[in-house]
C-alpha cells in the first residue's frame, strides 16, 4: 500500500501504517457507534483502507460487526486471529 488513505481501530501503534517512505496518510475514524456513520466517516476521510487489530483477550472492536454487516461495501484483503484488512469500496 502506497499513496493511501488508511484507517486504523482498535490499535494505539498506527505508526507503521504510514509505509517505508512515509506516503500514506493515516486516520483514526470514529465509528459513532453505527455502521452508517462509520461508513459516512470513511467516506468523509477518503479512506481507502482499514486495519483492524484484536487486542490479546479482548473481543473484536464493533466496528467489525459494522463491516461484516456491509461486506458490499467492504472487501478483506487479509486476516489472522488478531489482524484484519480491508478495502473500502464505499
Amino acid at each position: 500500500m502506497q499513496n493511501s488513505t488508511i484507517a486504523y481501530i482498535n490499535t494505539n501503534l498506527p505508526y507503521y501504517l504510514f509505509g517505508q517512505k512515509l506516503t500514506n496518510k493515516v486516520v483514526y475514524v470514529d465509528s459513532g457507534l453505527t455502521a452508517e456513520v462509520l461508513i459516512e466517516n470513511l467516506r468523509r476521510k477518503s479512506v481507502k483502507y482499514i486495519f483492524m487489530v484484536k487486542r490479546e483477550g479482548d473481543k473484536w472492536p464493533i466496528e467489525r460487526e459494522f463491516i461484516r454487516s456491509s461486506m458490499v461495501k467492504f472487501k478483506l484483503l487479509y486476516n489472522t486471529s488478531e489482524v484484519e484488512i480491508y478495502f473500502f469500496v464505499g
